[in-house]
């Protein structure tokens, strides 16, 4: 049967499960715990979700991983190894991407399979998807470089790297697209049949708990006012399952130097020409010093009702932009800062990554 949106979305969000993984790991010298369970976490939750055991660590499928991500450290290239393992490869511009960003890409392809037929819906790829959750995987190991060059960016890119063996994907699985990230996951399996992989049955939102959980490890070393930021909007996201925004250092240096220029007078006012946002920004002004990070959000976010999906259009004479830019499906990372003004009242901003409210899209 055909997925739901509601059903197949919630896979996209479990990229950020980052929770302690209760399989078996070993700790090759390369890589530290925490780099371990990074990898790990999101690609064993999602094979719980269908009732498979977890994936093991294998020392061993991590030098392949690692060998072979060091020969793509000169182009990125997005390329398989066409090694013995089952192989899932991950590009991005820039080198703040994690591997649990990577994992959630393949893991969102879920959406896009189609149990009843055994295919991939509509053209799309779902091939990464069902490599992490083949019944028959056992073992994972994965690698993480910064490439030296970037062939498609002027930025620099990472590349990640997870093995399982002796798997070679049909014709249909082997279309890659450079999604966000350069990474390798090489996945252990048997030949590929489709037939007894069992239905994903999820039907609500992410719960708080989840949610809270979630942002926490996208917030790694954030501040409880950051913090306040992020688990807000994720929640907000949760509601239409979307993937969850990871805190941004860099966007929230960005966010404080603006709301510096503010602090004076505490206007509301954009720090981009309009027309013109490199970045997705939200601005919110409150009148005296007591407001939150959580009432700039629910601010934002009350705009929803104002939003029109039909249209794709705001209700005449009210704003709804600031929602849709929390929601919006390509942003993935988010930096704010907020500061009391001179005047005694509050400014607050969020910028976004990539920017949202494109002109002739809708925002999820």
């Amino acid at each position: 049967m055909c997925f739901s949106k509601a059903t197949s979305m919630i896979l996209v969000f479990l990229f950020s499960l980052i929770l302690s993984s209760s399989n078996a790991i070993t700790h090759p010298r390369t890589h530290s715990h925490h780099a371990i369970k990074a990898f790990l976490s999101l690609q064993n939750q999602a094979r719980a979700a269908i009732r498979m055991p977890p994936l093991v660590w294998d020392k061993r499928l991590a030098r392949y991983a690692n060998i072979y991500a060091r020969q793509r450290r000169q182009d990125c290239s997005l390329k398989h190894s066409n090694g013995p393992y089952g192989e899932n490869i991950f590009w991005g511009s820039g080198s703040r991407w994690s591997p649990a960003q990577a994992a959630a890409t393949w893991v969102s392809e879920g959406r896009w399979y189609n149990h009843q037929l055994n295919s991939c819906n509509g053209g799309k790829e779902c091939g990464h998807y069902t490599q992490i959750v083949w019944r028959r995987s056992r073992r994972i190991g994965c690698a993480r470089v910064t490439c030296f060059g970037d062939i498609y960016s002027s930025q620099p890119c990472y590349s990640l790297t997870c093995p399982l063996p002796g798997f070679h994907p049909p014709p249909l699985l082997l279309k890659m697209t450079p999604l966000l990230l350069f990474s390798v996951l090489l996945l252990t399996s048997l030949p590929l049949s489709f037939s007894s992989t069992p239905t994903p049955n999820f039907h609500k939102i992410p719960d708080n708990e989840t949610v809270y959980r979630t942002s926490k490890q996208l917030c790694v070393g954030c501040t409880w006012e950051s913090f306040q930021f992020l688990f807000a909007q994720n929640m907000v996201r949760a509601a239409k399952w979307e993937i969850p925004l990871g805190w941004d250092f860099q966007l929230q240096r960005y966010a404080q130097w603006w709301a510096g220029q503010r602090k004076r007078d505490c206007e509301l006012m954009h720090s981009f020409p309009e027309d013109d946002f490199k970045l997705g920004e939200n601005i919110y002004w409150g009148s005296g010093s007591s407001w939150s990070p959580v009432d700039a959000v629910n601010t934002w976010a009350d705009e929803e009702k104002y939003y029109s999906y039909a249209s794709n259009t705001c209700v005449r004479g009210q704003q709804c932009g600031h929602y849709t830019q929390i929601v919006w499906k390509t942003t993935r990372r988010v930096g704010c800062a907020r500061v009391v003004c001179d005047t005694g009242d509050v400014f607050m901003t969020c910028n976004y990554d990539p920017v949202g409210n494109v002109i002739g899209e809708r925002p999820y």
